[in-house]
């Protein structure tokens, strides 16, 4: 849904060209099929049909999008005012976050903007998470000796000359101790408090703003306890009053455990011997009420697991 309407979009495709590309719209919670277009492998050329006369210039769009490229993002290009607004969604409102890309910038520039109402609340988060942490601080400082050494093997000599005039971001949080308060360089920092870090000011911007994001690896270097409640951040009509939702995959099997996660909120994915990979939910095996998922995961009864040797060896 996006400004208040629900919209249904479907795309298949594969390398050379979009196979299939269709696009409805609910204004008032009946359809209105605003346009289909599907290759036609006998006449090597598109059938469009559009049910709806709401696409306006249809004929020009037709004309300008390439086997290769999207009905819907072209139609955005051409500021066609129907196809912009369904396009707005894919564009600010769907986010994908790679475990192994996840960056601290995004956190540092809220952590360092004191005027910003939702820096408490990320110190907060940070706070309850148990790390230890009680404040943090961001500051621009030159680069050390040792970034310039490390830069050195890939820099061109003109880049490592302006980079020595340069400055970086320095990120510094705040500990609790005996003592007080103990300031903690972030490099020295565990992998499970940069992972937080990074996480936690995303997270409450998904939250916030009602975003649709895709999370890979969400459980990596977090205690299942910490994932399970930044899960209930998630799932709470009280915190989550924008309808965010998060797509995320994880190999943490205790979250089968509990009420946390609905059953039909639960997906697997396992490959064939040709190595594709196959979607299938929970429910196609229609587990008992009383049934334990996790046990019956690890026991293989849903499939989705490695299949191993009796004993890892070489």
């Amino acid at each position: 849904a996006h400004e208040g309407v629900r919209y249904s979009y479907e795309v298949h495709y594969v390398a050379a060209r979009v196979i299939y590309e269709a696009l409805s719209a609910y204004p008032k919670g009946q359809e209105q099929r605003w346009f289909v277009r599907k290759w036609n492998e006998v006449r090597k050329d598109y059938d469009w049909s559009r049910p709806s006369a709401t696409v306006k210039n249809w004929n020009a769009l037709v004309g300008m999008v390439r086997p290769n490229a999207l009905a819907l993002s072209v139609g955005a290009q051409l500021n066609n005012p129907h196809l912009t607004e369904a396009y707005r969604w894919f564009a600010r409102g769907l986010q994908v976050v790679d475990a192994g890309d996840l960056r601290e910038d995004f956190s540092a520039k809220l952590l360092a903007d004191e005027n910003n109402p939702s820096r408490q609340r990320f110190l907060e988060l940070l706070r309850q998470a148990d790390l230890g942490v009680v404040d943090g601080v961001v500051s621009r400082v030159p680069f050390s000796d040792q970034d310039l050494e490390k830069y050195a093997k890939v820099l061109q000599p003109e880049a490592l000359a302006l980079m020595q005039k340069g400055e970086k971001t320095s990120i510094s949080l705040r500990h609790r101790g005996k003592r007080g308060v103990v300031p903690f360089d972030y490099e020295l920092e565990s992998g499970g408090t940069h992972r937080l870090f990074a996480l936690a000011a995303p997270w409450l911007d998904t939250i916030d703003n009602g975003l649709t994001v895709f999370v890979d690896e969400f459980d990596a270097r977090l205690h299942p306890l910490l994932v399970r409640e930044l899960l209930r951040l998630l799932f709470a009509d009280d915190t989550n009053k924008s309808g965010a939702q998060v797509i995320f995959a994880v190999h943490d099997a205790n979250l089968l455990s509990g009420p946390l996660l609905r059953r039909d909120q639960v997906w697997f994915t396992e490959k064939d011997r040709e190595g594709a990979t196959h979607l299938y939910p929970l429910s196609d095996f229609k587990p008992r009420l009383q049934e334990s998922l996790m046990n019956g995961y690890l026991a293989g009864r849903y499939g989705a697991v490695p299949v191993l040797p009796d004993r890892l060896g070489v």
